[in-house]
């Protein structure tokens, strides 16, 4: 019960996982098939038009989180922390996890969320949100829009 309460479980069959260091050198991997999770359904550029976080996935297909993790003898994955723990837009401090928050606690077709930073010319950086929405919803890009308090 331990396990199931303080980590994000283990990884999903038809997806591998890996900790890497800063040089991508494996520490630790699990499962069989190479992929970007096949729950991440679109990502949305909060700021402007939708687009893929490319500098995110690297030429092999992995996509980098930016997430600080372990992941145990048994597989149980552990997010510990953040590479980089703020997106700065336009000389702006934004906290991915704040937005991350409100779109999973806030909006009731959202079951979760990841916000990334991507290069941007004009801002330095721009937000981009990765939406898992619960089974059976649905939420249009502008109905997300709309919701947002900002």
């Amino acid at each position: 019960m331990e396990r199931r309460v303080s980590t994000v479980g283990k990884v999903v069959p038809h997806v591998e996982a890996k900790i890497v260091n800063e040089r991508s050198e494996i520490r630790a991997t699990r499962q069989v098939v190479k992929s970007v999770s096949a729950d991440i359904r679109s990502c949305w550029d909060i700021g402007k038009i939708p687009r893929r976080p490319r500098k995110r996935i690297d030429a092999d297909g992995w996509m980098h989180t930016g997430d600080l993790g372990t992941i145990d003898q048994d597989g149980y994955g552990k997010i510990v922390g953040r590479l980089k723990e703020l997106v700065i837009r336009g000389g702006e401090n934004i906290s991915p996890a704040e937005i991350e928050e409100f779109l999973a606690h806030r909006l009731p077709e959202v079951e979760m969320a990841q916000i990334v930073g991507v290069p941007d010319e004009k801002y330095g950086e721009e937000l981009c949100a990765c939406i898992k929405l619960r089974d059976g919803q649905e939420l249009s890009e502008d109905e997300l829009r709309r919701s947002l308090p900002w």
